[in-house]
């Protein structure tokens, strides 16, 4: 169960002040109509703060006050604050999406970002996935795979190279490589590479402190596509050549991936 501090920090995240967040929860833990005094006194908040942190609830629809005297307050059912909440949220949503688009400023076709961390990687992937309208390269691991599988249906056809097995993958074209160790031995990390439409590429190492690089330049766009179709193309190879492939490669490839010459 997760502690009133968790609570609180939450609700600030919603867009609650601490003292908002505070005075909610105490008239909620409370259960009846209080007086301001009361509720700063069950809150922590100082008396001098707290009429205004229950104006601000009030007018946020959080605080109801009836017409006793003293004025007494109650905490608003939290499913119908939440509601509210989300109701808000959305309407801001949809005012941002209606008026960004004139805000936008073109990018330019050499354009390169840094992007840190494995949660801001896998946003953008889904990102490029949700808004892709014909066809998408995709190059992962399995531990990637899963948190990008709802993206996936959509107008586009969406073709996955990867490096172990994969459970459903909602439409998509699968073709697995069977040399994932060797891979990730000499990668050292776990590839993820993305690209949309031929107009955009995300080039990720997935690992402890991941990171990648999302571009719009054609050439390096070109490059990402390339290197996943002729890792396509490798596989359906070996696949046709079986045993033949081996033992002209060597059962790991090391005569073909360490560029060796076969024989």
């Amino acid at each position: 169960m997760s502690s009133l501090q968790d609570v609180i920090t939450n609700m600030k995240d919603l867009g609650f002040t601490e003292y908002e967040a505070r005075a909610y929860t105490a008239a909620l833990q409370k259960g009846q109509p209080v007086t301001g005094y009361e509720l700063s006194r069950l809150s922590g908040i100082p008396t001098s703060k707290i009429y205004e942190t229950i104006d601000r609830l009030k007018d946020k629809g959080a605080l109801w006050a009836n017409l006793s005297d003293p004025v007494k307050y109650v905490a608003v059912n939290p499913k119908q604050l939440l509601r509210q909440c989300q109701q808000q949220f959305q309407q801001k949503i949809d005012f941002l999406d209606r008026n960004f688009a004139d805000l936008l400023v073109e990018k330019g076709s050499d354009q390169i970002w840094n992007i840190h961390g494995y949660d801001n990687i896998v946003a953008k992937a889904c990102d490029m996935l949700v808004s892709c309208q014909q066809r998408a390269l995709v190059a992962l691991w399995p531990e990637e795979a899963e948190h990008i599988k709802d993206a996936l249906p959509g107008k586009a056809r969406v073709v996955i190279l990867s490096y172990g097995k994969l459970s459903t993958m909602n439409g998509a074209q699968v073709f697995v490589h069977d040399y994932e160790k060797e891979v990730r031995d000499e990668q050292n990390s776990r590839l993820f590479v993305v690209t949309s439409d031929g107009e955009q590429a995300l080039i990720g190492a997935m690992h402890e402190e991941a990171h990648a690089a999302w571009t719009t330049n054609p050439s390096l766009v070109l490059i990402a596509q390339e290197y996943i179709k002729h890792e396509i193309y490798q596989v359906r190879i070996m696949a046709h050549y079986g045993d033949k492939f081996a033992e002209v490669f060597g059962n790991s490839l090391e005569h073909l991936r360490l560029g060796r010459e076969p024989g």
